[in-house]
């Protein structure tokens, strides 16, 4: 076993239980996601359910998982394609419907996200990579808030996740501010944005991922202003070996000439195993009332 890996295993092994509690996670294909699934089957979650854009990767992942599933512990895989609100609606409806009986959701992992892409729309006419990132999860995390409280109110606690990136940084924006731009959160034309350059696509990129922190920070106050016990809590699991660095390489590798395919972060990217435990880790691990940090 590689040193990443037996770090990797410490930190799973050092999470509490997760016996008797629902966690939801967009995303599990690959990665992260699939990282943060494995954990919470590890520690006997008592459903673990996968939101994923049905396809011949989300049914090896579901596979691969079903073959991790612990007695006493229920996979299932739903259908959420964050590029449609309508498929966001009918999977937050599926997750309720699953998360009720069982006392409610424990945790929302938002961790599904595309990284560089052409400056294209989805079918509600937004930037495909704000929707994606941020838009679908804010609209997830609002529409499943009735199950999150019902367990928050029965075990004590329940936990939304966004995952964030360092691309939300001041360094990484184009105007050297690093203040959300209204812009890009609304419907507007394909090619508006900044067009398909290296550049513009991270620009858009940033935007989502600052998105998400905001996002977390603006959710954090108003729960404890309502005197909510659910956290609301934002990750970041650094550069990590996974899809979305090798995506993006691939989709702009005409441009780019061979060296394309090398992928983000490179040697310096730590395994998605680490990448994953990150991202985990503020899902699952406990911490007092108020203790928990914001950013993790």
């Amino acid at each position: 076993m590689s040193v990443p890996d037996k770090i990797y295993e410490k930190i799973v092994e050092s999470l509490p239980s997760l016996q008797g509690k629902c966690v939801a996670i967009t995303g599990t294909t690959s990665g992260t996601g699939q990282i943060c699934a494995s954990a919470a089957l590890k520690k006997h979650a008592a459903c673990v359910l996968l939101l994923n854009r049905q396809s011949a990767r989300s049914d090896r992942s579901m596979a691969e998982l079903e073959g991790l599933c612990p007695a006493g512990s229920s996979v299932f895989a739903l259908d959420c394609d964050l590029q449609s609100f309508a498929s966001v609606c009918r999977a937050a409806e599926r997750v309720a419907a699953l998360a009720a009986p069982r006392g409610g959701l424990d945790v929302l992992c938002c961790n599904a996200g595309v990284m560089g892409l052409p400056d294209a729309r989805t079918t509600d006419g937004h930037d495909v990579q704000m929707q994606t990132n941020h838009l679908s999860h804010f609209l997830l995390t609002d529409l499943l808030m009735p199950v999150l409280e019902q367990a928050a109110a029965s075990r004590g606690e329940a936990r939304v996740v966004q995952h964030s990136s360092g691309a939300r940084g001041r360094r990484m924006a184009a105007d050297g501010t690093g203040m959300l731009q209204a812009r890009y959160f609304g419907v507007c034309e394909p090619d508006s944005l900044g067009g398909d350059k290296m550049g513009a696509c991270f620009d858009r990129y940033h935007q989502t991922k600052l998105a998400n922190s905001v996002f977390a920070m603006a959710l954090d106050d108003k729960l404890r202003a309502g005197g909510s016990k659910v956290k609301s809590i934002c990750a970041e699991p650094g550069v990590a070996a996974t899809s979305l660095a090798t995506n993006l390489a691939q989709g702009h590798a005409a441009r780019r000439g061979p060296n394309a395919n090398r992928g983000a972060g490179g040697a310096a990217a730590k395994t998605a195993g680490l990448g994953g435990a990150a991202g985990a880790y503020p899902g699952i691990q406990s911490a007092a009332d108020g203790a928990c940090p914001l950013m993790m």
